[in-house]
């Protein structure tokens, strides 16, 4: 009796407005072609590496596999469930899913052998678009995390980042065109005790969206107090950074759509988001006041 088993890691992708990547498996494949799934791929070992080697076996192939399959960058993972099944061929498969936290990059079908098309949905759309009852559950497990953990805390974060011409850095969302606004992102891990976790957060979304690179230093500009809480409701926590280095540009195109240095003189109030509009002006004459 055959008695291997391919061991496959997957991960579901989600990213800081909670939605969910989906890959459409090409139609060469021999299982699952032309439907709706994870990204992942098999798990290669031939036995060679020691234990230092392969603490995070699991956790490494599949960031190997996502980036091959999507091109995209991820950062925590979080363990989920697992699965098993019979291929046609009666090969003998486990799934290991994971929550996959995007970190940066396209998505694109970069391995046209394996994935035809990636797509970003919501918890909504998982019924409509996946088929199979045994991925819809996964990419509902992942869907409850995701709300779990805003659920204990939420913190979203601005960004007012200002270069030496004092002119700030505005960004367009494709889910709200009407307006620019500051570079947004959001905390979706414990921050008690520490602003250390935001600063870094903030600076990531920076880069992630526009590809500008701020300085160490942040200021916080709000008169939240939100140390030493143990719950959340959503709280905009926005921060003042330098322009460091870096030439703005749009690096999340699913996300963005315009990127632009507006001077401060110039920002249109119409133009922009009213309480980001308000902020930008608070932020403005404090430094103003710093250098006098």
């Amino acid at each position: 009796m055959n008695t291997d088993v391919t061991i496959t890691t997957v991960g579901v992708i989600y990213d800081t407005e909670g939605r969910l990547l989906v890959t459409k498996r090409a139609a060469q494949e021999d299982h699952a072609a032309g439907v709706y799934s994870y990204p992942g791929g098999k798990l290669e070992y031939d036995g060679s590496s020691d234990g230092r080697d392969t603490m995070f076996i699991l956790e490494d192939n599949l960031r190997k596999e996502i980036k091959e399959e999507t091109g995209i960058e991820t950062g925590e993972l979080t363990y989920l469930s697992s699965h098993a099944f019979v291929k046609e061929s009666g090969s003998k498969v486990v799934i290991v899913a994971y929550a996959a936290e995007y970190v940066a990059g396209e998505a694109l079908a970069v391995e046209a052998s394996e994935v035809s098309e990636v797509r970003w949905i919501s918890r909504d759309e998982i019924d409509a678009v996946i088929e199979y009852e045994s991925v819809r559950i996964v990419y509902r497990q992942a869907a409850d995390y995701i709300a779990a953990q805003n659920a204990l805390y939420h913190v979203q974060l601005g960004a007012m980042v200002i270069n030496e011409q004092e002119e700030f850095l505005l960004v367009r969302y494709a889910e709200r065109p009407d307006h620019l606004e500051v570079p947004k992102g959001a905390l979706h891990r414990s921050i008690k005790g520490s602003w250390e976790a935001m600063e870094q957060e903030t600076a990531r979304t920076v880069f992630q969206q526009t590809g500008v690179e701020v300085a160490d230093g942040q200021i916080p500009f709000t008169d939240q107090i939100l140390m030493d809480k143990e719950r959340f409701d959503t709280v905009m926590q926005y921060f003042i950074c330098r322009y460091q280095y870096g030439t703005a540009m749009i690096k999340s195109p699913e996300t963005v759509t315009e990127v632009v240095w507006v001077h401060i003189n110039d920002i249109d109030r119409s133009e922009v988001n009213e309480k980001d509009y308000l902020m930008l002006y608070k932020a403005h004459d404090f430094l103003s006041a710093l250098r006098t």
